[in-house]
């Protein structure tokens, strides 16, 4: 079975695609910081599709059966940015309806505690590495892949602050499998 994960954000949102336990391909879909509110949901919107249509193409030789796409929470002490959680909820409705238009049979929007729980990201990202068999490096604020990673589809292409959301993406396509 091929899952894809995509952790939506309003300027880096990281994709990737893992079948069992191995991660095929990975994207980002960059956003100019200038742009805000609005505009930068929509050009988010036409930069994941323009990034998603290759990412499923690229040596698959079927649609991923199962997309999952990082749901939205308020937490209490960050009130004051119910706007910018309401964006970023409508790129990850996007991101849904692209992958239902892909094709994806099954496509789910857990919430973080839900698919990560309570576990601090640099440390749950390490785990999700590691479980298939990437090694990484903890930062403060995430893990980062190191080693070959020439067996992964668009690696090459990615920043280190890229894998911080990518690595997340990973880890949403491996809960849905």
């Amino acid at each position: 079975m091929i899952s894809i994960g995509v952790d939506p954000d309003l300027h880096c949102t990281g994709m990737a695609i893992v079948q069992e336990h191995q991660v095929l391909s990975v994207a980002v879909a960059r956003v100019p910081k200038t742009l805000t509110g609005e505009k930068a949901v929509l050009a988010m919107v036409a930069e994941m599709k323009h990034q998603l249509v290759p990412l499923l193409a690229g040596g698959l030789h079927r649609t991923p059966h199962t997309a999952v796409i990082e749901g939205q929470q308020i937490y209490l002490k960050g009130l004051a940015k119910k706007d910018s959680i309401l964006l970023l909820a409508q790129v990850a409705g996007a991101a849904a309806a692209l992958a239902t238009v892909m094709g994806c049979r099954k496509v789910y929007m857990p919430r973080p505690v839900d698919w990560k729980g309570s576990v601090p990201k640099p440390i749950h990202q390490e785990r999700v590495l590691g479980r298939l068999g990437i090694e990484s490096v903890r930062t403060k604020m995430g893990a980062v892949p190191r080693g070959d990673l020439s067996a992964i589809r668009g690696a090459e292409h990615l920043k280190p602050a890229d894998w911080l959301h990518v690595v997340d993406a990973i880890g949403l396509a491996v809960w849905g499998l």
